[in-house]
């Protein structure tokens, strides 16, 4: 009998593990629409780090993770973390 593999859990730095960057990425935008910047900066953050486990540091969906990051730090008034990013 051959391995069945949960469909419900993705693979550890897979594509799965980009989709759910992804949406970790849309609900950060959501929350800090919502004015709640230091929980949106958290999700941001592992989105970040997902996405490079992942993609590979160069890919262009790690920059937008780092670009909503640059925004969040500007949101919540620290320029110079912004310019970290």
């Amino acid at each position: 009998a051959g391995q069945r593999r949960d469909r419900r859990r993705p693979d550890r730095h897979g594509a799965g593990d980009a989709e759910l960057a992804t949406t970790l990425l849309h609900l950060s935008d959501v929350v800090r629409r919502l004015g709640e910047y230091g929980r949106a900066t958290g999700m941001a953050e592992e989105a970040l780090a997902r996405r490079r486990a992942a993609l590979g540091e160069r890919h262009v969906s790690v920059a937008d993770a780092l670009d909503q990051l640059r925004s969040l730090a500007i949101y919540r008034g620290d320029l110079v973390a912004s310019e970290e990013y």
